[in-house]
């Protein structure tokens, strides 16, 4: 009886897991983008070519990088769950 009930576990188990894969393969929040478009990734590494160190230099500079420093699109394993149904 214990052989077969753990079977039995590893099969659900072995299901589950294959449905899980079947289901994040099978999902793309990209696919419905026209060609030209992309997913918001975040602001690389800013490089300042002749910075300003005045007052007014350095608080435009703090502005300018709050104003870029929006964080991604949220995604769980690369996939946005929000963008997967809006493009559905």
């Amino acid at each position: 009886m214990i052989v077969g009930d753990m079977e039995r576990k590893h099969n659900i188990n072995l299901l589950l897991l294959s449905v899980l894969l079947l289901v994040t393969a099978a999902c793309s929040t990209t696919r419905n983008l026209p060609e030209d478009e992309t997913l918001y990734v975040g602001v690389k590494n800013m490089e300042i070519l002749n910075e300003d160190k005045t007052p007014a230099g350095v608080q435009t500079l703090e502005e300018v990088e709050a104003a870029l420093s929006y964080p991604p699109n949220n995604a769980i394993l690369g996939s946005n769950i929000y963008l997967t149904f809006h493009y559905s």
